[in-house]
């Protein structure tokens, strides 16, 4: 996973939420109904609800939400990190927010701009 980090972000108490919706009526259900279904109900259950469960907290404590615009001065030392470690030439910046964004992003970035302008290349 990269890059792995847990930023649960200030709408915590909505993933604590989700994660209540999802697996508070599972839980019961698994634990008192699907035994009396059969053994593979049980299984396939708890497997998707595992990965259910895994996915979400991926997703949610890995998003970093609102990364605020960058300064001149702050873009200068994050292009002469970025060339320090040898990525000078994968560096582009946004033109929204001013900061770096690698190849792949700056991909994803042109592509949005060429379907907000209606551009179907």
């Amino acid at each position: 996973m990269w890059p792995f980090t847990c930023q649960p972000g200030p709408d915590w108490p909505c993933n604590v939420c989700t994660f209540g919706l999802i697996l508070g009526p599972t839980i019961p259900f698994l634990l008192l109904v699907a035994p009396k279904l059969h053994w593979a109900v049980v299984l396939a259950g708890v497997l998707l609800t595992g990965v259910t469960a895994a996915l979400l907290a991926l997703t949610a404590f890995s998003d970093p939400g609102y990364v605020p615009k960058q300064t001149p001065a702050q873009m200068e030392v994050q292009r002469q990190q970025m060339e320090e470690q040898g990525l000078s030439g994968t560096f582009t910046v946004c033109r929204e927010c001013w900061v770096g964004l690698g190849a792949l992003l700056t991909y994803f970035a042109d592509a949005a701009d060429r379907v907000r302008r209606g551009d179907s290349r």
